[in-house]
């Protein structure tokens, strides 16, 4: 459940801290649409970097909403499906 609470974060344009385990991993790719971090001290390290350099904040949120749109919303994920039935049908014909 954890997951799809950073996604919608995500989509939201938030920016996501996370620890760097588990399915997190998949959706952030640190520092470039979120932080991943291994302790506390640096969670809020990059908490502190946010907060004075909002920019970052802003930067890192629009790439987030963008990871999500690409690769996790609903229609994306339909639209791979589609696309693989497509190509499995096409090489199946004769």
């Amino acid at each position: 459940m954890r997951a799809a609470k950073d996604l919608e974060a995500m989509w939201k344009g938030a920016v996501v801290i996370g620890g760097n385990v588990g399915g997190i991993r998949r959706q952030i790719v640190d520092g470039e649409n979120g932080f991943l971090v291994d302790t506390v001290d640096q969670a809020a390290e990059r908490i502190v970097q946010i907060l004075k350099n909002p920019s970052v904040g802003e930067r890192l949120g629009r790439r987030a909403r963008e990871t999500v749109r690409q690769r996790f919303l609903l229609s994306r994920l339909l639209e791979n499906w589609i696309d693989l039935l497509a190509k499995l049908g096409r090489s199946s014909l004769p």
